[in-house]
C-alpha cells in the first residue's frame, strides 16, 4: 500500500507540471496572435535561454545566468506571459 504522503507530493507535482504547461500554451497562443517569434538556444531539453522577439526587439528574455538560475534552463512561462500582458500583449486564450 502506498503512504498518502506519495500521493500528496505526487499530486503537487501534477498540479506544478499543469500549470506550467498551461502557461507554455497561452504564450504560444500569445504569439501565434501577435507574430512573436519564440528563439530558443542550446538543445531540446537542454536550453541556455529563451527569447520573445517582435521584429527583432527582444520582448521578454530567461537564461542560466539570470538570477542564479542552473543548466539546463528551467523555463517560467508564467513570468514570461506576465511580461507579455505588461507590454500589451494580451489574449491568445481559448
Amino acid at each position: 500500500m502506498i503512504p498518502e504522503r506519495v500521493h500528496q507530493v505526487a499530486d503537487k507535482i501534477a498540479d506544478t507540471v499543469r500549470q506550467k504547461k498551461n502557461f507554455y500554451n497561452k504564450v504560444n497562443r500569445t504569439c501565434d496572435k501577435y507574430d512573436l517569434e519564440k528563439v530558443y538556444e542550446g538543445s531540446q531539453h537542454a536550453y541556455i535561454s529563451v527569447k520573445i522577439l517582435k521584429d527583432n526587439w527582444v520582448l521578454s528574455q530567461q537564461s542560466c545566468d539570470d538570477e542564479g538560475k542552473k543548466f539546463p534552463l528551467d523555463i517560467d512561462w508564467k513570468k514570461i506571459h506576465e511580461d507579455l500582458n505588461h507590454q500589451g500583449y494580451v489574449g491568445g486564450n481559448k
